[in-house]
């Protein structure tokens, strides 16, 4: 009896690979085979016409080998044995040895990753497709540890930001993603996708795809670019100025058919370089916003406009800009009338002269003069352009020489609802006594802070 016998066995299952035992009879009655065995372990075998082996014949039965779970790298001397049995009854046991060697497989890829369509609309998310490349053969353990895209980082990651759905589509993928980066008309997107698969022994392959789509949509023949010309906007209400710019990227002359925007269309008449563009050349197009534009200081606002053609191509640009602080002010001044020579009334006037109203924050009249009586109308809950607000005081005058000087600064804060603070001042001088005791020297003037 003689055993073919591999030098080296793979750990996993192989289907329809067989081990071939030859027998030949070499006495003088009938043998039938009735066991076999491997190492002590019994075998399942497929006898295949060797019931019985006629005296001086020989015949070849098979069994298929399976070395899974064996430990590895595993050398040693592997032993068949084969029982035959004679017409008596009679046992009749061979042996055959031979060197033998495991092998530790490493997993394989059981999946491709591929486009779910290489041809994407500009609109369209570019797609990844898993399907099942599985072999003949039962491979080893195969678990799928890490799925990595070159443009959308983790696929296994479900909080990748850059993925919008998952295993959606189609019904030939064994999974599936579609993420929200695009491909722009005319060009072209390249990623490689690296799988890592491990098995239970803890080795790992890994295997990178290139994965490439391209835009159904040609180029476009123009780029456009919309720029707001002013540096921001006030939040009280201002209308932007804006400048659309259409530039022939292509070889052939385009023709523009219509400027649009939100509010309406502008007018090709008011524009520079068109309707005919020639390559090279540019199309500028400004423009106002029909309303005034009213936000929180330090918001944005944005804006949008879309060129097309007479060929029917359609190109679109954005632009932004914030709105800015506009403080709440007030013009103070002061009205000062002689009382007679010793006294003066002093008033101060508080006129709301900005746009953003402000409620009254703090006031106040300083001078060296002693007061003697006043009163302030109530203060307004906002005040408003053109709105006033007034105090009046009487005072004491400085009467230590004729032309003794008498100084009176005031002051008013106003507070709008975005904690904008804006401060206006206003200063007086008054003579008291002598020739000039009715001429009232009065200086006003403003500051503003926030």
């Amino acid at each position: 009896m003689s055993w073919s016998a591999p030098k080296e066995i793979h750990e996993f299952t192989t289907w329809g690979t067989y081990q071939m035992v030859d027998v030949r009879n070499d006495g003088a009655v009938r043998l039938v085979p009735v066991a076999a065995s491997l190492d002590g372990q019994k075998l399942d075998v497929e006898y295949s016409g060797c019931s019985p082996v006629e005296a001086g014949e020989s015949c070849r039965f098979l069994f298929p080998h399976s070395m899974d779970g064996v430990p590895y790298p595993k050398n040693w001397d592997s032993t068949l044995s084969v029982t035959m049995k004679s017409p008596d009854g009679a046992l009749h046991v061979r042996k055959d040895t031979h060197r033998v060697s495991v092998v530790n497989d490493p997993p394989e890829q059981l999946f491709i990753m591929q486009a779910i369509s290489d041809a994407v609309d500009p609109d369209q998310g570019v797609g990844y497709c898993r399907i099942p490349n599985y072999f003949r053969r039962i491979p080893e353990i195969s678990n799928l540890v890490s799925l990595s895209s070159e443009v959308l980082g983790d696929l296994m990651d479900k909080k990748n930001a850059k993925i919008v759905s998952r295993g959606t589509m189609p019904w030939s993928c064994e999974d599936s993603w579609v993420s929200s980066v695009k491909v722009a008309p005319g060009d072209s997107l390249k990623d490689v996708v690296t799988a890592t698969v491990a098995d239970d022994d803890g080795l790992t392959v890994s295997t990178a795809f290139a994965v490439t789509w391209r835009s159904t949509k040609p180029a476009p023949k123009l780029k456009a670019t919309l720029a707001v010309d002013q540096k921001d906007l006030a939040e009280t209400g201002e209308q932007a100025k804006l400048t659309l710019t259409a530039t022939n990227v292509s070889t052939s002359p385009v023709t523009v058919s219509r400027v649009s925007t939100p509010e309406g269309a502008v007018p090709l008449s008011s524009c520079q370089g068109g309707p005919v563009v020639s390559p090279g050349k540019s199309l500028v197009c400004r423009y106002t916003t029909k309303e005034a534009l009213k936000g929180k200081p330090r918001s944005s606002v944005a804006f949008e406009a879309s060129v097309a053609t007479t060929d029917g191509e359609v190109v679109a640009a954005k632009a932004s800009t914030t709105f800015r602080d506009v403080y709440p002010l007030a013009e103070v001044t002061l009205q000062v009338e002689h009382q007679g020579d010793r006294s003066a009334l002093v008033t101060m006037v508080a006129r709301g002269v900005s746009p953003e109203p402000g409620r009254v924050h703090a006031s106040g009249l300083e001078t060296a003069a002693r007061v003697t009586g006043g009163r302030c109308e109530d203060i307004p809950p906002v005040l408003t352009m053109g709105a006033e607000w007034r105090c009046s005081f009487t005072y004491q005058l400085n009467l230590s020489h004729p032309q003794a000087v008498n100084s009176f600064d005031a002051w008013v804060t106003l507070v709008d609802d975005d904690r904008t603070f804006g401060t206006s001042a206003a200063h007086a001088q008054v003579l008291s006594g002598g020739p000039l005791a009715k001429k009232a020297l009065v200086d006003n003037g403003r500051e503003r802070h926030s």
